[in-house]
């Protein structure tokens, strides 16, 4: 993989340079008389098609100042047509860094460069058919998608059309460069299936859906008053019927459906019998799936997820410039006629899988094979939370995604990426000295961090070093375990323990992490920065890191336990004494047991009333109704690690179906909570299959870079296995009714614990 280009110059006309949501055309035509590569960069978002075909979409993210290279072989010889879609962004988003956008590229064969951006023969064109003063996506993402068209984007794609008009472009400063390092997407085509159809009236009483996005100039927006159209509000009005209809023309709908929910680009093929608005409305669930229409909200993870198109008569085929998340779409017809030839989805999803799973449970099977489809979904260029909402690379997410990509693909190179924008980052601007994002690459005006997730990012280093050996990446990221230190040393009280950090204390979604729950001395951040100590004396060869997590966690034993349970944090009085506040959470006892804090042989009595009277299924009114429940993130899920680490797997078994099946079966992916109110498709789940390899088949870890496998002795019996392919051939791990037999490459060893 290429880091660095031979002839290419960035480009990009300077006087858009800092327009918002501005969208170009870049086109080369060649012939080639061998295979070719196109080598291409850019920023914000660029989409390559060649003779009309969707070929690549990129760039993969990287820090501030750094763009990855992609590489796509053009392997007929002949002409090419080669359209690059470039959009500039131009405003604060979690997703894409509000840097000035440019497009790089050459095309190799035979190691000489046939065409090149600096040469005169790129032309640019400005693409006015996608509408530039729109609503936000979300408030986490960039712009949503609009557009007007007066004839089908595909005979752009394939020869010279007077549509767009020719823009003059600029040869930008030069770059820094870093090669992908990660697999490319296949673009595969699922196609949506026909479920209903109906008609719709407008009630203009009801209410317009708003949401904070649409308001805070922070972002970059544009004003409510300059929007050029407004969808959101034309269908915030509709009231839909179910009806048998054959035609597709005004007042009417049809909704289609995936099996399971999937992220990827749209992609339809209609006629347009009349001038048409139309609509594509979608989401990842069926809120009333009880009731014979479907509820299909745009709105409901705070969401734009409305595409619309104005539209001449003519035939269209056209590709969403974005993915996006969603099992159910619904196409409205606002005016006109159109009949659909085609809808599909453009699948976007990580193809570096190399591992196989079976489990002769079906329930389990089908949590495995949602919680394969939700990593696959969250891992293509960097670690992400959701493909949806917010397509953003999210410490402490990326901690527990990143056990699922080991087992998964036998490497972490997505994962290195990840970690490689950290390590390059310099200070963020807007964040206090030593303070790192929260997620990245992004970008905080508003100087929000959460600081636990920082401790959280020690923690993935040191994993990722005892996986990977990669020492280089490492060295380069000392700087930032360093300063982390010293800004936490800051707040470090008499007792040793933090209090009062600064920033969005998060702890988990529930009652601990209410602001009274949080303030002073928390108890669960402690006990997580006890473990970042931990980790980091690893990292730092010093010893002495581990001297002052023990005395952390010996003073949390102290102060925070109360006879039965850990208090979730200390207060000062009027006599500025540290006094416990009677809080407590669900969650901070997990938080002990996780971080070790707590052992069951410490702490046995408050083990087995959590083992026997806590977890997902506990009536909080009636049981424990002092200490407030945990949610499934990420209560539920130290729980089964806890479970899990302690053998108690008839319990991990039954609770990961309780909880986790029917989310599963619904959408075919693993939810960020235990309702469907956010992402139904968060990459953290994932880690459920590290559970159940644990919990089926004995694997603890696979270690490609020591060549190990730590087993445990107890197993489910009940049959499994795994698979996966290494450079000395596979690993194959089978259980047969509790008996586990292994095949391996001779150079793995076997570890039992």
């Amino acid at each position: 993989m290429s880091d660095k280009f031979i002839k290419a110059l960035p480009i990009y006309p300077k006087k858009y340079i800092h327009e918002m949501n501005m969208t170009f055309f870049f086109v080369r035509e060649i012939d080639i008389s061998y295979s070719g590569v196109l080598r291409i960069t850019g920023n914000s978002i660029y989409r390559v098609f060649d003779n009309g075909k969707m070929i690549g979409y990129g760039p993969a993210r990287a820090a501030h100042e750094y763009y990855r290279i992609d590489e796509y072989v053009l392997s007929k010889t002949g002409h090419h047509r080669i359209v690059i879609e470039l959009v500039g962004y131009n405003c604060n988003s979690y997703y894409c860094l509000n840097t000035d956008p440019f497009l790089q590229a050459e095309v190799e064969e035979r190691n000489e460069i046939v065409a090149y951006t600096g040469d005169d023969k790129f032309m640019c064109f400005r693409n006015l058919s996608r509408i530039q003063k729109v609503v936000r996506f979300s408030f986490q993402r960039t712009f949503s998608e609009s557009y007007r068209l007066v004839e089908s984007p595909d005979l752009f794609l394939l020869q010279d059309r007077e549509v767009y008009p020719p823009v003059d472009y600029n040869i930008l400063t030069s770059k820094k460069y870093l090669p992908r390092n990660v697999a490319y997407p296949a673009f595969n085509n699922e196609k949506f299936i026909l479920k209903e159809t109906g008609i719709f009236t407008s009630d203009l009483n009801k209410r317009k859906y708003h949401d904070r996005y649409m308001d805070l100039e922070f972002l970059k927006i544009f004003p409510v008053d300059q929007w050029e159209v407004n969808p959101n509000d034309f269908i915030s009005s509709l009231c839909f019927k179910k009806e048998d209809i054959k035609c597709l023309e005004t007042g009417t709908f049809f909704t289609y459906q995936l099996e399971n929910s999937k992220t990827g680009f749209l992609d339809f093929e209609l006629d347009c019998q009349q001038e048409c608005d139309i609509y594509f409305v979608f989401d990842e669930i069926n809120q009333n799936p009880n009731e014979d229409l479907m509820d299909i909200s745009f709105f409901r993870n705070t969401t734009h997820n409305i595409i619309s198109y104005h539209l001449c008569p003519g035939h269209y085929h056209h590709v969403s410039m974005e993915p996006y998340t969603m099992k159910y779409l619904r196409l409205i017809v606002g005016k006109g006629k159109v009949s659909v030839k085609d809808i599909n989805i453009i699948k976007y999803e990580n193809t570096s899988i190399k591992a196989n799973l079976a489990f002769s449970d079906e329930k389990i099977t089908t949590i495995s094979k949602a919680a394969i489809a939700t990593f696959a979904q969250n891992a293509v260029d960097i670690l992400t939370d959701c493909p949806s909402r917010e397509r953003a690379g999210w410490l402490f997410d990326s901690f527990f995604t990143s056990m699922t990509e080991n087992i998964l693909t036998g490497n972490n190179q997505v994962e290195r990426n990840f970690l490689e924008n950290y390590a390059l980052l310099k200070q963020y601007p807007s964040l206090p000295q030593g303070m790192i994002p929260m997620c990245y690459p992004g970008e905080f005006p508003d100087g929000v961090f959460i600081p636990n997730w920082s401790l959280f990012y020690i923690l993935e280093l040191a994993k990722y070093l005892q996986y990977t050996g990669d020492e280089e990446l490492i060295k380069a990221s000392l700087d930032n375990v360093e300063h982390l230190l010293e800004y936490f040393q800051k707040f470090e009280n008499e007792l040793g323990l933090l209090e009062n950090l600064q920033g969005w204390i998060f702890v988990e979604w529930s009652r601990a992490n209410d602001d009274n729950f949080v303030s002073g001395v928390n108890f669960p951040s402690n006990m997580l920065y006890a473990s970042a100590l931990e980790a980091a004396s690893l990292l730092l060869k010093r010893p002495s890191l581990l001297l002052k997590a023990r005395a952390i966690k010996e003073a949390i034993n102290k102060y925070s336990f109360d006879g039965q349970f850990y208090q979730d944090n200390l207060l000062r009085n009027n006599n500025n004494q540290l006094v416990k506040t009677g809080h407590i959470s669900e969650t901070c006892q997990y938080y002990a047991f996780y971080f070790q804090v707590a052992t069951i042989k410490s702490r046995p009595q408050l083990f087995t009333l959590l083992l026997e009277k806590f977890g997902p299924k506990r009536d909080d009114k009636r049981v424990y109704p002092q200490v407030y429940k945990s949610n499934v993130l990420i209560g539920d899920y130290l729980r089964l690690f806890i479970l899990l680490d302690y053998a108690f797997l008839s319990e991990v078994e039954e609770e990961t179906i309780d909880y986790f099946y029917q989310m599963a079966k619904i959408t075919g992916t693993i939810w960020e909570h235990d309702s469907p109110a956010a992402s139904l498709n968060h990459g953290l789940t994932s880690c459920l299959l590290n559970i159940l390899l644990e919990a089926y088949l004995g694997v603890k870890e696979i270690n490609h870079h020591g060549h190990y496998l730590v087993m445990r002795q107890k197993v489910l019996p009940k049959d499994a296995s795994y698979q996966i392919d290494t450079p000395y051939g596979p690993i194959e791990i089978q259980n047969n009714c509790g008996k586990i037999s292994i095949k391996k490459p001779d150079i793995y060893q076997i570890i039992y614990e």
